[in-house]
């Protein structure tokens, strides 16, 4: 949803689980509707925005998540179920009255002059608006000195590498690239698509070429170097060798990332850009699992 479709909700703002339990039983269900729906804004708008009270809670749901929750011992939770989308900034704004920014892929919220990130099973406020469980934010710091010492592990398909890029320059053509994701190696073409679940295999099978030491190693190794290159080449086929360079550090980088990348705890309540973050995703927690 558009943000400016957020900016005519309906929606009062409610701070306390008083509030929010008499505005939800001042509201009118909607007819023919089984179980029981209450808008919470616009009635006309009731599928986006619904408010429920159960069990000593009142829920204010976006679509099918309860975004914002009054519970009656005075706390408030705060749970965007992973939306972290500018439209579930706006929706906690409309309903709590707390204006928050996405930064770092992350929703952060602004509460007593600091910020917080939403953790897993929600932020949780006091009947003061103080944070309960304000999580360890980190940034990550990579260390040249042990990048190095990982990257001597590859030095034979380094070496192997750059006296290829210097003897065939920018001479690729299209049939050297379709030998790369031949069976059976056509699951190399995972590499390029990190949300999907063949990544982790894909990597694992471009690293077995690499780190090949049979007397196949050369036809391994170009092999390997190609995958790579399809990466890096432009419309004309062309292979950058920096960016060559920069496509397998990011590898190297997320393979070994226990040993070249370190966590620097932030303050509470502040937050920072975490250039490293992408390695700490999905995809690379579930290969650093399987390796």
């Amino acid at each position: 949803m558009a943000f400016g479709q957020l900016s005519n909700t309906g929606i009062k703002i409610m701070t306390t689980y008083a509030e929010a339990l008499a505005f939800e039983q001042s509201v009118i269900p909607i007819r023919r509707r089984s179980p029981e729906v209450k808008p919470l804004g616009h009635r006309h708008r009731v599928d986006e925005f619904k408010i429920r009270a159960a069990n000593g809670m009142v829920e204010c749901i976006y679509y099918r998540t309860a975004v914002v929750v009054f519970r009656q011992d005075g706390t408030i939770i705060i749970n965007s179920d992973g939306f972290n989308t500018q439209s579930t900034i706006s929706f906690i704004g409309r309903v709590l009255g707390v204006w928050g920014r996405i930064f770092d892929g992350k929703i952060r919220l602004p509460v007593k002059g600091k910020e917080y990130s939403i953790p897993e099973g929600g932020l949780k406020l006091d009947s003061d608006f103080n944070v309960i469980n304000p999580m360890q934010e980190c940034i990550h710091k990579l260390s040249r000195k042990n990048l190095t010492k990982v990257r001597k592990q590859y030095a034979p398909f380094i070496k192997y590498a750059d006296s290829t890029l210097r003897l065939l320059g920018n001479q690729f053509t299209k049939e050297h690239f379709a030998e790369a994701f031949t069976s059976p190696y056509l699951e190399l073409s995972g590499l390029y698509a990190p949300h999907l679940a063949n990544f982790v295999s894909a990597v694992e099978m471009l690293f077995g070429l690499i780190n090949d030491d049979s007397e196949a190693k050369h036809e391994s190794h170009w092999r390997a170097f190609l995958t790579l290159a399809w990466n890096v080449k432009d419309y004309s086929l062309k292979v950058d060798p920096r960016h060559f360079k920069e496509v397998f550090t990011d590898l190297i980088i997320g393979i070994h990332r226990d040993e070249v990348l370190t966590a620097v705890p932030l303050e509470i309540g502040t937050v920072a850009k975490d250039r490293y973050a992408k390695y700490y995703n999905s995809t690379w927690d579930n290969y650093t699992r399987n390796s």
